[in-house]
């Protein structure tokens, strides 16, 4: 009798197993897309991390900003080149 209850609790967990690792596998995460795109309470996280982002470095451009992206590209080409 005990063994009967212990396999039947066993196939019980095993197929919730089974059901949340399927749910799992087949929920795909989307990167990417516009600020514009997202509904309120997500624009309301980007903006409070932003804020945050500027008080904790005292950066004014944020991630993103087209003086960051200068930054990341390096120094451009000025025209002057070194003699060899």
């Amino acid at each position: 009798m005990v063994m009967s209850r212990l396999v039947i609790i066993g196939a019980v967990l095993l197929a919730m197993v089974s059901t949340t690792a399927t749910r799992a596998q087949q929920t795909t995460p989307k990167f990417g897309g516009a600020y514009a795109g997202l509904d309120e309470p997500r624009q309301q996280l980007i903006n409070d991390w932003i804020s945050r982002f500027v008080k904790t470095t005292g950066q004014s451009d944020g991630p993103g900003s087209e003086t960051v992206q200068r930054r990341e590209r390096g120094p451009t080409d000025t025209g002057m080149h070194s003699a060899e």
